[in-house]
């Protein structure tokens, strides 16, 4: 793998990890009509960063960090379907058969 390939995963990787952390803000922003508290952020980041990794695990076996998505943009609407279901049924079933966080979906 030369520079350019792997400095293209190391922004896919980055950009993930920020729209996550940004996704998880602004649904407490729209779930408690402010912005949260820190010890609300903190209180959330935990469990979160957990599923976090998980997701990042499912976007890398899904083949998403591997080769440009232009070389395979035909496949890939389906595949982010397809990725976003896990990661959904993943954050469902992490919340119900968890419940050692102090939060509840």
């Amino acid at each position: 793998m030369n520079v350019i390939h792997r400095k293209d995963h190391i922004m896919l990787f980055l950009g993930d990890i920020c729209i996550l952390l940004v996704s998880l803000v602004l649904t407490l922003v729209i779930r408690y009509g402010k912005f949260p508290s820190m010890e609300s952020l903190e209180l959330h980041l935990a469990p979160f960063s957990i599923l976090f990794v998980a997701f990042i695990l499912i976007y890398f076996i899904a083949g998403l960090y591997e080769k440009p998505t232009s070389l395979f943009k035909g496949k890939l609407p389906i595949t982010l379907l397809n990725v976003q279901l896990v990661n959904t049924i993943v954050g469902i079933s992490f919340f119900y058969f968890i419940p050692y966080f102090s939060i509840a979906p």
